[in-house]
This record gives structure tokens, sequence and C-alpha cells, in this order.
């Protein structure tokens, strides 16, 4: 249920100033007569000075006043002028700080009303601090003398301020050593930052996960759009969340690690942030505070703000708060949470009514309507209604000049092309995304979108242009200090040698060239102990030892592949492993042994990873061993898989599945046009060799075999 908060609708730039005298409550506990003289004496000096200014007092609490300014120069110049006229018996101290406040009748609101007091609360008699955003925003700032205090961890506000002492002849300066304690030892080195944001620990009841998982999300987006800043991926921090710490750094290779927790109590959140610098052992940032559940919007955002601050960092594009709407964010959380941790259909689309009720609320939620369209093309394979999603958040981005919203935009249209084989407008709302990514030097997004502009040269067999668009990749992420990710190019670039049929034969050129980049990336992982990284590596080994029919390399592979998913826990990881271990047992005629293998993979899949990763390969060798044992199957689960199939890769038939596939489903349907299929594929792989290479690969088993079955039966 939904708490029924009247929103406020006005928001200002405003420059707050909160005042009070030190050690009021002690004067009034020793003589209230006194105390109350003094509340007069401020109030006397200050109130006119405040009208003068342009300012309005919003309201006195005690000894304390809290002042707006629409002009940050009309605050600084209040302070200034009514600190000159105070004597030693106010002890007066104040802080200004700027940006964009809720207003509400004659009331103000928001972030900007807490950072002012505590900016307050750690100034000293005399003196005035203010926030380098006060500063910012200054129209004479060359008039104002400043003094630097660093960058100050604002206890109990979940914020990391840079402040700043006024210094002039009729103010107390404050010493910047005695704010040491409180200062923030931000980044400084030459090196490039590298930062694992892992997910917020959520303290509360089981339903409140979402709020943590959302915020942690959120978190990485946002710091993954800027300039100059390596951020690990949510799918590799999965890979080492049950590590110590320290292995975790190291496995990441990062130099900082962020953590939280998040604690609801009904309508409070109880947050807490520590950031950890593994080169100096040190935690940097540290933090316990509290959110009212209205301000949920600005959690991610004051985060986002405080790890930038504390690694140097200015964004070079403007972050759009995501809705202006608490209820509509926290259904698009709600949504986004269900999603990911749906187990079947009817959760996905819960998930989805979820999302549908944000963008009801907010119809300018963009990143909910970008999820939707994710939803209707990956669950629902309706490419028009995805592509629709994407238009409409392409022109709502476009009106709100919101260069992120638009690139995201163009990304997803791009991917959807890219899944339906439209090779060419993938590549061209690639290239307008990428252009957003480079104008603004975006690293990790130009990244993702180099990567799949790799992938899609590929697609078309273009290998050079492949080849070049990866090696530009690795040369971004070389600069980034980033193994894991050039590992995974080395993964891909072998991948893309293989090509979508397999046209590759042992002791060719290209054979070469794939053995070449899965050890280069094997070797990034021995040299860095990336062991999760290992098992990627061997799995590509075992698939590239099927393609060239080396079965007994394969089986070595796979193996260890296995090894590693057992020490790290990871039954997921076993699903591939064991369709290799099948493939050798049956290609030895151990067909008891590859019926368990492939069993315990499509176990795997159903239960587990809840997708296809290879149910029609896995189908089709499993069914040809029951074949051989005699032991009865039901045909109509192969021409189900291969329709299924067909679905997902948007194929009219088997041509993109490597000819043994081929072969497979011909000896299990007995379909002559698969079997023709095959053929023409060992054809044509034999007619791209040297002849001396064509003759050994046709004397190979599988081609052998193909080619002696399709002269009894043409």
């Amino acid at each position: 249920m939904f708490l029924n908060y009247p929103m406020p609708i006005e928001r200002k730039l405003a420059a707050i100033m909160f005042t009070d005298i030190v050690g009021y409550t002690e004067q009034m506990s020793n003589d209230e007569n006194k105390a109350f003289a003094l509340i007069k004496k401020k109030r006397d000096l200050l109130l006119p000075l405040v009208e003068k200014y342009e300012g309005k007092l919003i309201k006195e609490i005690g000894d304390g006043t809290l002042t707006r300014y629409f002009k940050a120069d009309n605050a600084i110049d209040c302070a200034s002028t009514f600190q000159s006229k105070t004597d030693k018996d106010l002890n007066v101290r104040a802080g200004i700080h700027t940006g964009e406040v809720i207003v509400d009748k004659e009331d103000v609101f928001g972030d900007v009303v807490n950072i002012a007091s505590r900016l307050e609360s750690i100034a000293i008699p005399g003196s005035i601090l203010v926030s380098k955003e006060t500063i910012d925003k200054l129209e004479m700032s060359n008039k104002v003398e400043l003094v630097s205090l660093g960058m100050q961890s604002l206890k109990g506000v979940g914020r990391l301020i840079e402040v700043y002492a006024i210094k002039n002849e009729s103010l107390i300066v404050p010493n910047p050593d005695d704010y040491k304690n409180t200062k923030i030892e931000v980044h400084i080195d030459d090196s490039i930052p590298s930062i694992a944001i892992f997910p917020f620990k959520n303290k509360g009841d089981k339903e409140d996960e979402f709020y943590a998982y959302g915020i942690s999300e959120d978190l990485i987006s946002d710091i993954t759009n800027v300039h100059l800043i390596r951020v690990v991926s949510k799918a590799q921090i999965s890979e080492v969340i049950k590590l110590s710490q320290t292995e975790q750094s190291q496995a990441l290779n990062v130099r900082y690690i962020s953590n939280g927790e998040l604690w609801r109590k009904g309508n409070i959140f109880q947050l807490s942030i520590e950031l950890y610098d593994t080169k100096t052992k040190k935690i940097i940032w540290s933090d316990r505070w509290q959110e009212n559940w209205h301000n949920l919007i600005n959690i991610k955002q004051n985060l986002s703000d405080g790890l930038l601050k504390a690694l140097s960092i200015k964004p070079s594009l403007k972050f759009y708060c995501e809705s202006n709407d608490v209820e509509a964010y926290e259904y698009y959380l709600k949504g986004k949470y269900k999603y990911e941790r749906r187990k079947n259909i009817e959760e996905a689309k819960i998930a989805q009514e979820l999302i549908i009720k944000a963008i009801e609320i907010d119809n300018n939620l963009i990143d909910a309507r970008l999820f939707l369209g994710g939803i209707n093309q990956n669950i629902n394979n309706n490419i028009e209604s995805a592509l629709n999603n994407f238009i409409d958040c392409l022109e709502l981005s476009n009106k709100k000049d919101d260069k992120i919203g638009i690139a995201k935009s163009l990304m997803a249209i791009s991917k959807v092309y890219w899944q339906n084989y439209k090779i060419d407008l993938s590549r061209k709302y690639c290239k307008l995304a990428l252009n957003i990514f480079l104008d603004y030097k975006l690293d990790n997004q130009i990244v993702i979108s180099k990567t799949l502009l790799g992938n899609l040269a590929g697609m078309q067999g273009d290998l050079v242009k492949a080849l070049k668009a990866y090696n530009a990749v690795i040369d971004i992420q070389k600069k980034l200090n980033d193994n894991i990710g050039i590992a995974y190019t080395y993964i891909c670039m072998a991948s893309v040698m293989q090509g979508e049929k397999g046209l590759i034969t042992k002791g060719t050129n290209s054979a070469i060239e794939v053995k070449n980049y899965l050890t280069k990336a094997e070797d990034i992982a021995k040299n860095n102990n990336l062991y999760f990284l290992l098992w990627y590596v061997y799995t590509n080994y075992a698939h590239f030892y099927y393609l060239i029919a080396d079965f007994n390399d394969m089986y070595y592979y796979s193996k260890r592949a296995i090894e590693i998913a057992n020490d790290l826990d990871e039954k997921s990881k076993l699903a591939s492993p064991l369709i290799y271990n099948g493939i050798y047992y049956y290609h030895n005629k151990k067909f008891k042994q590859g019926i368990n293998s492939f069993e315990k993979s499509l176990t795997i899949q159903k239960n587990i990873l809840k997708v296809d990763i290879g149910n029609l390969i896995t189908k089709t060798f499993l069914f040809l061993c029951y074949k051989k044992l005699d032991i009865p199957f039901d045909i109509g689960e192969i021409t189900q898989a291969i329709n299924y199939r067909r679905e997902m890769y948007n194929v009219a038939n088997e041509k993109e599945c490597d000819m043994q596939l081929v072969y497979n489903i011909y000896q299990l349907l007995d379909d002559k046009s698969y079997l023709e299929t095959a053929y023409n594929q060992v054809q044509e792989k034999s007619d791209n060799l040297d002849p001396d290479v064509a003759a050994k690969f046709l004397s190979y088993p599988i081609p052998k075999a193909i080619v002696e079955e399709w002269e009894k039966v043409k």
C-alpha cells in the first residue's frame, strides 16, 4: 500500500542559510533571561539584513534561524554583513548550501536544507561555511575570498560536500587542520579510478528487497555513464559475491569497493554507505543516515554524487531524475526486481504489469519505458511493441535533451534489429548512439557499442571489420586497466572467427587464430588469479574443439570447466560443459554416460537457468543416445525445440546451426532436407579450404558420414 502524500509541485533553485548561537543551551540553563536577550539581539541584527538582501525568514528554531535567498550572492552578503555586526556575546556561526528546494506555501524542504544545517553545525563561532555548489552559483565569485576545508563527509545525511570558509577581516576563519578527521581523501592518482559497487544489503523485511536491489542497479548505471572511470558490471560482481573483500578486489582488479545497507521501517529508510580504498586499505567514506520514503527518488542520485566526488570525477552529462513521482518510481523498482527474479512466464507478466503501472502514473519515466520494451522483446517476443516502446523513449529523451536517454534508446533499437538479424539497421542505430558516447567520452558505453559493431560485422562474415572493432575495444579496456573486459573481448574475437556455422577446420590459420585468442584470455585469467573467468575460457575451448571435431580435447576442457563450476558452487555453470561431456560420450559409444550428462544439463537449463542455452543440441544428442539403446522417446520434442529456436533467433531453417547438429536432426527426423543442408555445409566448407586441408577435412568422421549418407539417399 502506498502512502497518500501530497507531493509538492514547486521546486526552485535557492541558497539556504542556517545560523545559531554556539553554547546557547548552556547559557539558557545558567541564565534564561540573558539567553533570551541574546536571541532578541540576534533577531534585531539579522532580520533587517535578510530583507535588505532579498531573503526570507522561513523559521526560527530556538536560537537557530533558517533563511532562504534566490541568489547565492545575497546569501553570502547577508551572512558576512551579519557576522560583521555581531560581538563575542552572540558567538554566531553560519552555513550556506545551494540547490533545488521544494517550496510548499512559505516553507522549504529537501536535501539543501539538511546540508545547510550540517554546514552550520561544523562551523566555529564567527565563521561562515559554504558549499562548492554555492560558490558555483555566485555571479561575482571574484569578490569572495575562500579557504578550502576539503571534501567533507557530513555525517548523518549521507552526503559528501566540498566545503569552504569565507575569508574577510570581519570573520573568523577555521583552521583547515581541524577538519582533517572528517575530510575525505579523494582519488588523486594519475591512474583511472576503478570501482565495484556491490548490491546494498536489505536488512528489513524480505518484501522490501526490491529497494536495495533497484537502487544498487541504478547506482551502477549512473556511475557507468561517466568519463574516465572503470565500473565493474553487475554480472562480474555476481561471480565474486561469496569471496572476502580482499579476494574480491583482486579478482575484479579494482581499487575501490562500495558496500551499503538499507532497512525500511515504516515510512523511514535507514541507510549506510562504505567506500573502501584497497590500495591504502582505508575506509575513505562511511556514513549512516535516515531518509523519508518521499525522498526515495533522491537516494540513488545523492549516492552517485558522493561516489563521484570521492573519486574526483565530474560528470560530462547531466543526470536526469528518473521520475518526479515517488509512487511511479517504486512501481518501477518493484517491476525490475520481479523480472530479474522471475521463475516462470507468469512472474514475468506480473513484472510487466508493475512497469506499466509506473508508466501510467508518470508517462515520462524513460527507464521504465525502456524496461517495458525489453520485456516485450525478450519475453513476449513482440518486436513491434518493443520498437514502439524504444522509439517513444527516443522522442521523450529528445524533448528533454537527455543525451544519455537518447543514447540508451538508440542502443535499445539497435539491439532489437541485431536480435532479428537486420544488420544494417542495427548498425545504423548503434553508430548514432556511439557518436553520443564519443562526444562525451563515455568509455564504458563506447566499449559496449563498439563490441556490438564487432558482433554485427562478424554476423555478416566481415572478419576484418569485426576484429578492427574488437581491437579498438581492447585499446579502451587497456586504458581503463580492465583485464576482465580484455579477456572477454578476446573470447568474442575467438567466437567471431568460428562463425555462426562453425566454418573452421583443424590446422587452418583460422583455427590457429581462434586458439591464440583463447590462449590470451586464459593467460589474463591465470596471471590475475581470475578463477571465475577461467570457466568462460575453458567452456569456449570446449566449444572450439567441438567445432573441429577434436572430441578428446573438448572433453578435457569441459571437465576443467565442470571442476571450476563445482569449486565455485555455481550449478548454473554446469549446464554447458555437461553438454560437451555428453557429446564426448556419444562419439565414444558410451551412450548411458551420455544420457546421464545430457539429462543433467537439461534439468539445469530448465530449473536453474530458466533459459535455452542449447536445448536443441542437448535433445538431439540425448535422443540419439536413446535411439542407440532402443529407449523410447517423443520425437515431437525435437520439433518443438526446432520451432522454439526458430522463434528465438528469427531463422527460417537450421542453416545457422553447425553441420553436426543439422545431421543429428536428420538422423532423428529422417527428413532429407536436413541432410541436404548438412551436405551443402560440408561442400561450402571444403570449397573454402586449400586442397590438401580440404582432403583432410573430408576424412574426418562427421563430414565423411554426411557425404556418404548423402551419396546413398540423394
